[in-house]
């Protein structure tokens, strides 16, 4: 069943009905931690903060704007298995670099711009290979891309760095940050509808092997910035 927001956030008719509110759940949780940045800068009167909305505004719009403008499309269907990856990467530059900029990169204790991009971009682009891997084999849907790209941002900056506690406030932002970046190249298919049991298996399997290659990801980063500094 279609509906208005099919193609627009990182879902479309082949997603089941669970997968897409889903999707648009952590779309509100997004929009929730954007809402409390700008709140927390005026109140605050912190520029930084207020930015960092600001940032998130337009990660949103133009993370829809390049999946509207190539899910449908004939280009990116035709050449998914090369363009991808690298799509992935430049996304995760352009998304530090302005992170870092803003005084957040690493968390806020990133040394320098390539001390940010070395340690970060291989983490994204391991997790934009376990997707791709996951997708030659088993044909994901744009909503599972999404929803992939989403749980390793909440067990990357939410879990995994101790901010439980900021669960509420700060997951809605990292993981549509991941999603929207691991879901904007996700090519549309025909008649490619999941099973729930389908489904499970995919975002498990997904789960698993991306979180490897994020491991993976953070050790080839670590390692490059050991060599170069």
């Amino acid at each position: 069943m279609s509906t208005k927001f099919d193609n627009i956030l990182f879902y479309d008719e082949n997603d089941s009905g669970f997968l897409r509110k889903l999707v648009l759940i952590i779309i509100i949780f997004y929009l929730l931690t954007t809402f409390l940045f700008f709140l927390s800068g005026i109140l605050e009167m912190n520029t930084q903060t207020i930015i960092a909305g600001f940032i998130l505004v337009f990660w949103l719009g133009f993370t829809i704007l390049l999946f509207k403008k190539f899910h449908n499309s004939i280009f990116l269907n035709e050449n998914f298995r090369w363009l991808y990856l690298p799509a992935v990467f430049i996304l995760a530059i352009i998304e530090e670099t302005i992170i870092y900029y803003n005084g957040g990169g690493l968390g806020g204790k990133a040394k320098s711009l390539e001390h940010d991009l070395l340690l970060a971009v291989p983490v994204f682009v391991g997790i934009g290979v376990g997707i791709y891997l996951l997708h030659i084999k088993r044909n994901l849907n744009p909503g599972e891309f999404f929803i992939l790209g989403a749980i390793q941002g909440f067990i990357i900056e939410i879990a995994f760095l101790g901010n439980i506690v900021f669960a509420i406030i700060l997951s809605g932002g990292a993981m549509g940050i991941y999603g929207a970046m691991m879901a904007c190249f996700a090519p549309a298919q025909e008649d490619n509808r999941k099973t729930s049991n389908q489904l499970i298996i995919n975002l498990l399997l997904g789960t698993i092997i991306c979180f490897i290659f994020v491991l993976i990801g953070a050790i080839i980063g670590d390692n490059l910035y050991n060599a170069i500094s």
